[in-house]
């Protein structure tokens, strides 16, 4: 089994935990069940980029190939091999319409050629600005769990972990 790390931030108290395949697919659903309007997009911090590729379907990340099934789009793979890290970011917000509510943003960071392409996934409608909270959120966990290499310990905590 491949692990990796999952950085955390929670409104500012950070940690890193290990993370299968597996369990980032169930991650990924568990967040959609909740979301009105689940999205897949890409940032790229360095070019002042960011774009919406629409409604994630479905996240296929135990094969060799990362899947990202888009609705009405083709879908949008990656080697798993290129895989870094996830990372999460929770932030309680005074959004303009919402009021104060939790707010939550996922990434996942994919390298290639010394270069990173940064996924972010999102419930676009549960904030007044969505966009603007995948940027900021971003700034404070992009280096929570850079530190920590799972796979080089040679044991894992979840190691004996049953089978769902």
């Amino acid at each position: 089994m491949e692990v990796f790390s999952h950085g955390s931030n929670v409104n500012f108290q950070t940690s890193t935990r290990e993370m299968f395949f597996s369990d980032l697919e169930e991650l990924i659903q568990q967040k959609k069940k909740h979301s009105k309007s689940f999205v897949l997009g890409i940032l790229k911090p360095a070019k002042e980029q960011i774009a919406v590729f629409g409604q994630l379907e479905d996240a296929l990340l135990q094969d060799a190939t990362h899947v990202f099934e888009i609705s009405g789009e083709d879908p949008i793979t990656f080697a798993k091999n290129t895989f870094f890290m996830s990372q999460e970011a929770i932030f309680t917000i005074d959004d303009e319409r919402a009021g104060q509510i939790e707010y939550d943003v996922l990434y996942l960071t994919y390298e290639d050629d010394d270069e990173e392409t940064i996924l972010f996934i999102m419930d676009e409608t549960a904030v007044t600005h969505s966009l603007a909270c995948v940027v900021q959120f971003y700034e404070q966990v992009k280096d929570v769990g850079r530190d920590v290499d799972f796979s080089l310990i040679g044991c894992s905590s979840n190691q004996w972990k049953p089978e769902k």
